[in-house]
């Protein structure tokens, strides 16, 4: 869902893709105008071979009507393991939390 608290408009979401114990997350962020800002990516998992926290951050520069992925992550877990993820980018000084979609056995 598209952010309009900033001007241009600024869609940002978790991507997930599991296949069998890796799961895979990349941060997807588009605009329809040149958009410059920093994003943020934390990712928590818990399964039986225990827990880990990883997090990526950094700056973006997107081009009018651009999309781009940023802070891809590959983690392992086991099928029954849970991921926790937090994502936001800031742009114009305000903080836009993202959408998480997960898809499973891809």
């Amino acid at each position: 869902m598209p952010s309009f608290t900033v001007d241009p408009p600024v869609i940002c979401r978790v991507v997930e893709n599991r296949s069998a114990d890796v799961a895979r997350l990349g941060l997807r962020i588009e605009t329809p105008r040149r958009t410059a800002g920093r994003y943020n990516l934390i990712v928590r998992k818990i399964d039986l071979a225990g827990t880990a926290t990883m997090q990526q951050g950094g700056g973006f520069d997107l081009a009018d009507g651009d999309t781009r992925e940023v802070g891809k992550l590959t983690i392992s877990v086991r099928p029954d393991g849970q991921l926790s993820v937090e994502a936001s980018v800031h742009v114009d000084g305000r903080r836009i939390d993202c959408a998480y979609d997960s898809t499973q056995d891809l």
